[in-house]
């Protein structure tokens, strides 16, 4: 699924969510993605994928700093059980955005390109990079 704001793709095989995110958000949006990431998690637990076992390659390279009031909602989904993965790599090129993503979601891993992000993601992911 695809929407200006972000696409979701899901790969049941391996269990990975895949989530590019981009521009400036409204609680709105946030609303719309809990939703649709609600939606493709539940495909997961239907291809026998438990609760919180997924993977996640989150690309926010198209994103830009974001509100205040958006960034809490969004840590505040990374925290709940529902949304919860078994690891997560983050895609980000901005300095200002990777210390951001870092500070709110401080378990993930950081990458500058998508490409080792998913090699991390789909290995038996040593340490996350710095």
């Amino acid at each position: 699924m695809s929407i200006d704001a972000y696409s979701i793709n899901v790969d049941p095989s391996r269990h990975l969510v895949d989530i590019a995110v981009r521009g400036l958000w409204t609680v709105e949006t946030v609303s719309r993605y809990r939703t649709d990431i609600a939606q493709v998690i539940g495909t997961l637990r239907a291809h026998g994928c438990a609760v919180g076992q997924h993977l996640t390659l989150l690309d926010i390279t198209g994103f830009i700093v974001q509100v205040q009031e958006v960034t809490a909602l969004l840590a505040g989904m990374a925290a709940e059980p529902e949304f919860a993965t078994r690891c997560a790599a983050i895609v980000v090129e901005a300095p200002l955005l990777r210390m951001q993503a870092r500070r709110v979601l401080p378990h993930y891993g950081v990458f500058a390109e998508r490409g080792p992000a998913l090699e991390w993601l789909l290995s038996d992911r040593p340490a996350a990079p710095e």
